[in-house]
């Protein structure tokens, strides 16, 4: 793969984007679509999306697409898992723990 500090930069927001909404979601109070609009959680989400999304393109257009995409949603599934789990205390359930195992295996096998 080419463009592999890209890749995980790419990663990396996405995965921040997906943990900011978490948090936002858990911060919003019942008010008004203007206030949870405004809330810094998720303009920041955002943020982090558009610059994951921009990457991605970048990303897209130099490499295989089939190769790198589901590299790219694999590796952030793992990592949101295993980060739900850290700083949520989300269980890590048996099928949880295999779907990880399962997603890396297929994730070694198509970049061979």
């Amino acid at each position: 793969m080419k463009s592999l500090y890209l890749i995980i930069i790419a990663i990396a927001f996405n995965v921040s984007a997906q943990i900011l909404i978490k948090l936002a979601g858990r911060d919003i109070q019942p008010s008004s679509l203007l206030q949870q609009l405004f809330n810094p959680l998720l303009i920041l989400a955002l943020t982090a999306y558009g610059i994951s999304f921009i990457l991605t393109v970048f990303i897209y257009g130099r490499n295989e697409l089939s190769i790198v995409a589901p590299f790219m949603a694999g590796s952030t599934f793992l990592i949101i898992c295993v980060l739900g789990h850290l700083i949520f205390n989300e269980p890590m359930t048996l099928s949880k723990f295999f779907g990880i195992i399962l997603m890396i295996l297929g994730m070694t096998t198509i970049l061979k």
